[in-house]
């Protein structure tokens, strides 16, 4: 078939268009499970830092009050 060259841009878009599948879609989907898994993932490592730090922050606690039960022990002998 022989097609003008006036008419020829009309048509390699409009079948441009039409070769258009609708896996772009899905493919948008996908990135925003993907988006969604990784934003549970962040928040999820940074709940384990948090848990990370109130540990530590309870161990540095308890080791002070061992500390400071000593002095007092040792104050009093």
């Amino acid at each position: 078939m022989v097609v003008s060259d006036s008419i020829s841009p009309a048509i390699s878009c409009h079948q441009a268009l039409l070769n258009d599948d609708d896996d772009d879609d899905d493919d948008d989907d996908d990135d925003d499970d993907d988006d969604e898994e990784e934003e549970k993932k962040e928040e999820e490592e940074e709940e384990d830092e948090r848990e990370e730090d109130e540990r530590e922050e309870e161990e540095e606690e308890e080791e002070e009050e061992e500390e400071e039960e000593e002095e007092e022990e040792e104050d009093c002998i």
